[in-house]
């Protein structure tokens, strides 16, 4: 009889076990996404909308995989890792030319200030035009590498001027701390990380406006196919989210700043466009990425390619048409 007793009791446990799981299923409808992030301030718009609630109100859970640089998270997308990345336009468009089914779904932030350089005084560095023989460190393929190849041609000058370090953005603030170089072009929160070691022999040079760099979400076409509705409800949530930046721009501010603590948002912040788009401007910016890689030989090609093809605009009308202008 004891043994009968629990018999039975191991049954009703496994039953209840069951319903608990049914329940827990049935208690999520919604879209499921995995995100390969690169968090940093032109990404804010995902942070802000997860910390807000925005992707659940959407009806997505959204599983954020958090990666040093947008090329990382890039190739963690291709790899099967995540649906979707977020990615610097430099990283997406050198990636195109060996993966053409890459599409771009939205531009979600930018600045034309966010690369800066950052240099040793005791170098004898006070100016931009000061980095002819310099020793001066960035990664290469990135954003920052074409920034510096942007710095150099408005002075007067080539690579050739310069001896170049390449090296990942996560070791430039002891590269440039140890000396071993006499400056690094970088962004947040590796240039804050680098000032913070330099003290008062560091020197932080700007060029706004040169480069307007921008952050994307990026998808293989494929798999965009597949997770149509997935990908709406994220759009969905993040038009949210940036309209909350635009009518609360103080309380966004303040919010990343805790959200990204390692990022010094104050020199940056009005710089800065926390928002979704596409339009004929991000073409050219993706154009004279292109221009660069071929002229600098990143790339083999003997012509620009029609980015319009690599641009996903329709998920992004259907949920803002007013975002979307683009060449038919």
């Amino acid at each position: 009889m004891i043994a009968r007793l629990h018999f039975t009791k191991k049954i009703l446990n496994g039953l209840v076990g069951c319903l608990i799981l049914v329940h827990g299923q049935a208690a999520w409808a919604g879209e499921r996404l995995t995100l390969a992030d690169a968090p940093t301030l032109l990404t804010g718009l995902v942070a802000l909308a997860n910390h807000l609630g925005h992707f659940r109100a959407a009806d997505l859970e959204l599983a954020i995989l958090p990666f040093a640089t947008g090329d990382q998270a890039l190739q963690a997308m291709e790899e099967g890792r995540a649906d979707v990345a977020t990615v610097a336009e430099t990283a997406f468009v050198l990636r195109l030319f060996g993966q053409p089914e890459l599409r771009a779904l939205a531009v979600i932030g930018g600045c034309d200030n966010e690369v800066r350089i950052l240099a040793r005084r005791d170098a004898g560095i006070g100016a931009l035009a000061d980095l002819r023989g310099k020793r001066i460190a960035t990664q290469q393929r990135l954003s920052t590498h074409f920034f510096l190849d942007q710095v150099l041609l408005k002075h007067g000058m080539t690579m050739a001027d310069i001896t170049p370090v390449f090296r990942k953005l996560p070791e430039l603030p002891d590269l440039i701390t140890s000396g071993r170089v006499d400056a690094v072009i970088t962004r947040d929160p590796f240039l804050s990380q680098a000032i913070g070691q330099l003290g008062e022999n560091a020197i932080v040079l700007e060029a706004p406006g040169l480069y307007d760099k921008v952050f994307l979400l990026a998808m293989l076409r494929e798999r965009l196919g597949q997770r149509g509705p997935a990908i709406q409800k994220l759009l969905t949530a993040l038009v949210r989210t940036e309209a909350y930046v635009r009518d609360h721009g103080q309380e966004a501010h303040d919010l990343l700043v805790r959200l990204l603590p390692n990022e010094k948002l104050s020199s940056v912040w009005h710089h800065t466009r926390l928002r979704l788009w596409l339009d004929h401007r991000f073409l050219l910016t993706l154009e004279d990425v292109a221009a660069w890689a071929m002229r600098s030989q990143l790339v083999q090609a003997d012509r620009v390619p029609n980015f319009l093809a690599n641009i996903a605009a329709e998920p992004l009308r259907r949920v803002r048409p007013i975002a979307v202008n683009l060449p038919e």
